[in-house]
């Protein structure tokens, strides 16, 4: 697994032996994240259920050879926490038509 010497990943490698108990934990955050956004009025984007692996966490094919915003530097072999082009495409592929008839700030 990517990101396997990433002190901060540590917990997410032990949740990713038990699939079903990440999924659940995953769904439950996201569902109740949903829920507090649109109490704001804030629309929460999911990540495209095609970019994720079975464990529910990205797919590492998603991941690797992404670049920083501010150039064309990787952000590492070793990172697992930004995405890639493929990612971006996948994105605004199941969420532009949405955001097309979004209504506009006042």
């Amino acid at each position: 697994m990517r990101g396997a010497a990433t002190p901060e990943l540590r917990p997410w490698r032990r949740l990713a032996r038990s699939p079903e108990k990440l999924l659940a934990g995953i769904d439950s955050y996201a569902d109740r994240l949903e829920a507090e956004m649109a109490a704001e009025g804030v629309v929460l984007l999911r990540q495209p259920a095609a970019s994720l692996s079975a464990h529910g966490l990205t797919r590492e094919n998603m991941t690797r050879g992404s670049l920083r915003i501010d150039g064309d530097a990787g952000h590492g072999e070793d990172d697992a926490t930004h995405a890639n082009a493929e990612y971006g495409a996948l994105f605004w592929e199941a969420y532009a038509p949405r955001l097309a008839g979004a209504r506009q700030p006042a």
